[in-house]
């Protein structure tokens, strides 16, 4: 079985004679195996010329240099029969431009089209409309594009209905974007994770801050894992409307991870739509980290409980968080598995004992001894939870 990638990147061809006589031997030695393929540096024409004639046995097919899709154009286009995973990451292509108001745009070929066991692609710093896709039988897709704009990254996403797992980074949307009608269904996908950063788009996307496009247009039925990040953009009214719109067509949610700006009453209103919800996750959220946060959390028999499988609440902050740290204490003990023990059977199984609770600093943040945001009595219990068997952890 073939076991390594040819060795035929990262360094200049010294020996275009002897270079080519390697490569004319292990494509023959191996054949008919499939092989993976790197494409970094520039190959001269003869070595490319004898790829192109093998290129049909490559199963993994990573490119680093636009030239081989030069290779692939009009009647040069290959037939890609074992194909099962690309990656294209242009970051470093010699082919580049300097102009970032026009960046370099690679040929365009039909060869991945071919690809009818292509499932997973990773797409890196490259102009997405110039790739032409098999979007709808993939399973695995991460994009992080240039020069993209929001509505061509959301074509692209739209098309995948086989998906179970999406990493896509996107820019936003001129404010005057009109949302999608009706929702676009992504039966299938369970993972999520969702950026949206303008670096990704265009020049003119630089000011743009509208998200509610990409909430309006989804429909995610089987989504289990959502994680999202809007740093640098604010949380307006309308996109939260929007955004809980989207995540009641996500009944199944397990998973949450913020990296966001939204406040805890944001927070509060998404929790109360995930009744599956298992685990929180926050890192840097300081305005969603508060005592809001906490009392709506905290289980009283009384009430019906908030998220009542919720096991995992997990942070991680990088500025003292302005909180009551004894309300933070009583929303811990109450879903504490010692608490929950004293309640009557029928009470203490409504909502789900803690399986792990940290609250962890940025170790470029972290304060010397001296300056421990946590208050002496309430480490003092965490040690004593800890002692008990909670697993929990806060730095």
């Amino acid at each position: 079985m073939w076991a390594t990638i040819l060795p035929l990147q990262g360094q200049k061809i010294a020996n275009e004679t002897a270079s080519l006589s390697l490569v004319k031997e292990l494509m023959a030695r191996s054949r008919p195996i499939s092989f993976p393929l790197l494409y970094g540096s520039t190959l001269p024409p003869s070595i490319r010329k004898h790829l192109m004639a093998n290129i049909s046995r490559v199963d993994a097919l990573r490119i680093l240099n636009s030239e081989l899709l030069e290779e692939m154009t009009g009647s040069k286009c290959p037939y890609l029969e074992n194909l099962e995973y690309l990656s294209i990451d242009l970051s470093r292509s010699s082919q580049r431009g300097t102009n970032p108001a026009e960046p370099h745009r690679p040929a365009r070929t039909a060869a991945f089209l071919t690809a009818r066991n292509l499932r997973r692609v990773k797409i890196e710093d490259t102009h997405l409309p110039s790739l032409f896709l098999p979007w709808a039988q993939l399973t695995k897709v991460d994009i992080n594009p240039c020069s993209t704009s929001a509505a061509e990254c959301f074509d692209a996403l739209r098309q995948c209905t086989a998906a179970t797992d999406v990493c896509l980074i996107t820019p936003c949307w001129d404010i005057n974007a009109s949302p999608s009608s009706p929702s676009y269904s992504l039966p299938r996908l369970q993972n999520f994770d969702l950026i949206f950063n303008n670096y990704a788009g265009r020049p003119e996307d630089a000011r743009c801050e509208n998200m509610s496009p990409m909430f309006r247009g989804l429909a995610l039925p089987s989504l289990k894992i959502l994680k999202i990040e809007t740093w640098a953009y604010r949380w307006p009214a309308e996109t939260h409307s929007d955004f809980l719109n989207f995540i009641r067509r996500a009944p199944h949610i397990e998973e949450l991870e913020f990296r966001s700006d939204l406040d805890a009453q944001a927070v509060c209103e998404i929790i109360d739509l995930t009744p599956s919800l298992l685990e929180l996750w926050f890192d840097r959220c300081p305005n969603a980290v508060a005592d809001l946060l906490f009392d709506h959390l905290t289980h009283r028999t009384t009430q019906t409980p908030v998220a009542p499988r919720l096991t995992a609440f997990l942070v991680d902050y990088s500025a003292n968080l302005d909180i009551d740290q004894t309300k933070l204490l009583a929303m811990i003990e109450s879903r504490w598995s010692g608490t929950l023990r004293t309640l009557g059977e029928e009470e203490r199984t409504r909502v789900s004992p803690w399986t792990s609770v940290f609250f962890r600093r940025r170790e470029t943040d972290a304060p010397g001894p001296a300056n421990d945001p946590w208050t002496m009595p309430f480490r003092a219990r965490v040690t004593e939870l800890k002692h008990l068997g909670l697993s929990i952890e806060i730095s």
